[in-house]
């Protein structure tokens, strides 16, 4: 059972936060009129992928000790500029000035989010076969894979343009390996991996909803580590909104809670 002290949830920051960097250059390249930037600040990393995009946020900060007014002052005006909010995501193991600046400037607590983590250093690769088709996406498979994504995450509504064009900036992606999952040939969802100091983060996972309550997810979660063990990663994490059926699912493949982290949230007047 793994024991989450200050150096484990540093690495697991560290790889999350090194997710975001690599997130930020992705769309850069894919999509250069959306001017995505990162800036490696405060021990994290400042990610902006557009306004109102889940990925523009602050992931990693205060993990190397104190946060100064100086760098806050900075990561504010990395968003600022590019008429976005301040949404700073906090580890729980942070340095606390990176709490105390929260509260003198005027943040607001918007939401929680777990992260959960599993060692890989006695992981068993799976021998039942798949509940459902797992296989790795393809450059000529891209498209298809995200649109399945998008609709997983829109649900019943129709996917924003931002999520649409998932599949293109994964393509673009360095560090990351993406799956789909098939049934009777059809792309039904998928989920990314990205990899970092023998860190193995699981993200990006969608299923499409008519063909959820039928495995694709644990299929997913499967696969995923599978190829993490044989990569020769130490450590699998997955972040999830608490008490959903994704940590459920997740801790059904060994994964356990490590901590939850708060995502604080400025806006400008």
């Amino acid at each position: 059972m793994l024991f989450i002290d200050e150096e484990m949830a540093r690495r697991l920051e560290w790889a999350e936060s090194r997710g975001g960097f690599e997130t930020a250059q992705a769309m850069a390249r894919f999509r250069p009129e959306m001017k995505a930037a990162a800036l490696q600040i405060a021990g994290g990393t400042a990610v902006y992928c557009g306004v109102g995009s889940p990925l523009t946020q602050v992931l990693g900060p205060g993990m190397e000790g104190r946060v100064t007014e100086s760098e806050v002052d900075e990561m504010e005006e990395f968003f600022r500029s590019r008429g976005s909010i301040s949404r700073v995501v906090m580890c729980p193991f942070a340095d606390a000035s990176l709490l105390a600046a929260m509260n003198q400037r005027g943040y607001r607590v918007a939401e929680f989010e777990n992260t959960l983590a599993r060692s890989l250093d006695d992981y068993e690769p799976s021998i039942a076969p798949y509940p459902v088709e797992v296989r790795r996406v393809g450059k000529g498979d891209f498209d298809t894979w995200a649109r399945a994504i998008a609709k997983g995450f829109a649900g019943e509504e129709e996917p924003s343009p931002m999520l649409s064009d998932f599949g293109g900036m994964m393509s673009c992606f360095r560090d990351a390996v993406c799956f789909m999952a098939v049934i009777d040939g059809e792309v039904i969802g998928g989920g990314t991996l990205i990899f970092h100091d023998e860190v193995a983060a699981l993200s990006g996972a969608g299923i499409v909803m008519k063909f959820r309550n039928r495995g694709a997810q644990t299929a997913l979660l499967r696969a995923r580590l599978d190829f993490a063990a044989s990569r020769g990663s130490k450590l699998a994490m997955v972040s999830t909104a608490p008490g959903t059926v994704s940590q459920r699912n997740a801790e059904r493949q060994g994964f356990r809670i490590a901590y939850t982290r708060v995502a604080f949230h400025r806006q400008w007047s």
